[in-house]
């Protein structure tokens, strides 16, 4: 299938296009520094230049594409500097896109969400859950969300998923470094890089995690037609304590390198801990089993950072 990629210079999008190019035609939209970055990998990526704003560009773009996977917005903290960028990178260019790939006739459209958009996450959150985002990143995909169903919904014969993302870990493609101020990940190279562990807070509060595996599997999922429409949770149903990931961080970190890390907290953060049941059976009754292998995750991300390092384990 012809697949097309935005977003292929950022964390999730790299790996997309490492992992589809594989068995697919995949496309990405240029200039990027991906380029760069999958001229190594050999496999048939076809670069497109276009402007997100201008539809004749957006046409262009989806030509010929049967599936978009629509990975490419403005980060949380772009998004906290400006709420009138946050809603042109992650609404309005979501539109264009979308509005010219159902004039091409694409097929599928795969919106990457986030799960801010329900706001502070506690107790048990499903698709029906409420959404109420307190921050301009969730604000912002949440009108994404609404471009991609009111468009969708207009056009019979366009397949559409909106997956609400947890926080999704594990190793970048090689030389990406849009990741590493991310938790899991950045706490991995500070193992590598300082021997130690130090959190921003008192490591509390509980977090969703979706290792880069169970994410790129999910992907692959929906690009079956036969899944249905709607929005989809993408996460842990079982969550963790920033400590606890720390801690099994430290344990994977002495199983490898046999060198036991320090962990410092931040005493002086008064949050108190919160309970978290990000409810994914939607999409593991559609048929899609998680692996949940954290081990995995973490210890590749950790591989690749110390052969960056010239570390050998």
């Amino acid at each position: 299938m012809n697949v097309l990629v935005t977003g292929s210079g950022g964390y999730l999008g790299a790996r997309l296009v490492e992992h589809l190019s594989v068995r697919h035609k995949v496309k990405i939209i240029g200039p990027t520094l991906s380029e760069e970055l999958y001229r190594p990998l050999g496999a048939p990526i076809t670069v497109v230049n276009a402007d997100w704003s201008d539809p004749g560009g957006m046409h262009s773009a989806t030509k010929g594409i049967d599936i978009i996977i629509h990975a490419y917005g403005l980060n949380a903290s772009a998004c906290g500097l400006s709420v009138t960028k946050a809603l042109t990178f992650n609404a309005i260019h979501t539109a264009n896109l979308l509005e010219a790939g159902i004039k091409n006739g694409i097929k599928t459209f795969v919106y990457l969400s986030t799960a801010h958009v329900y706001g502070e996450l506690e107790g048990c959150i499903n698709e029906e859950s409420r959404t109420n985002p307190v921050h301009p990143y969730g604000f912002s995909k949440r009108a994404g969300e609404n471009a991609v169903g009111f468009l969708a919904n207009q056009s019979e014969a366009i397949n559409y998923k909106i997956l609400r993302l947890a926080n999704v870990f594990g190793p970048p493609t090689p030389g990406n470094n849009t990741c590493w101020d991310l938790l899991v990940n950045d706490l991995c190279r500070q193992a590598i890089h300082s021997g130690s562990l130090r959190l921003r807070s008192n490591g509390l509060s509980s977090r969703n995690f979706l290792t880069m595996y169970d994410f790129l599997a999910a992907i692959e999922f929906f690009l079956d037609e036969r899944i249905k429409n709607g929005i989809y949770n993408l996460g842990a149903e079982e969550s963790i304590k920033v400590i606890d990931m720390a801690n099994l961080i430290a344990r994977r970190f002495e199983s490898i390198f046999g060198v036991k890390l320090e962990i410092y907290k931040n005493d002086t953060d008064n949050i108190r801990g919160n309970s978290i049941y990000y409810d994914c059976s939607k999409l593991k009754q559609e048929g899609f089993n998680f692996t949940n292998n954290f081990e995995k995750a973490i210890d590749e991300t950790l591989k690749l950072l110390a052969l960056e390092k010239g570390i050998v384990s």
